[in-house]
């Protein structure tokens, strides 16, 4: 069967906006394409049934977390970018811990973000993967 959208595809129903997963293509009578779509962010699984011309292709997912990691001396923080479930390492910087106790450890965590900040926003299309 010749299908616009493939099992596990990430699709957005046009009319409401929901995006979810292609999870079935079946055909109804007339030889029309049906989509089973698993419908993201609910807290119960949610499937609906779509027509081809009820869906687009979704927008691509990105996500950003970042982590810290405490040294002796020294807070490395990393940044990371998920895309459509991919994750890497975009930035990383690093803080001395100057103060003692958790006052230090977050003036140095403070310092690693604002690095990571100015590497992005003076080198936007190079890579920042110096500074720890």
């Amino acid at each position: 069967m010749n299908t616009k959208f493939h099992i596990e595809e990430r699709v957005r129903a046009t009319d409401s906006g929901l995006i979810g997963i292609v999870r079935d293509i079946f055909t109804n009578v007339a030889g029309e394409a049906l989509y089973t779509v698993a419908i993201q962010g609910d807290t119960k699984p949610h499937v609906m049934i779509f027509s081809e011309d009820a869906l687009e292709a979704a927008p691509e997912e990105v996500t950003y977390r970042h982590e810290f990691e405490y040294l002796d001396k020294v807070v490395i923080a990393r940044f990371y970018e998920t895309r459509n479930g991919v994750e890497s390492e975009i930035c990383r910087g690093h803080g001395h811990i100057i103060h003692t106790g958790t006052l230090g450890i977050a003036q140095a965590a403070s310092c690693a973000l604002k690095r990571i900040y100015l590497n992005l926003s003076e080198e936007e299309s190079e890579d920042c993967m110096h500074g720890a």
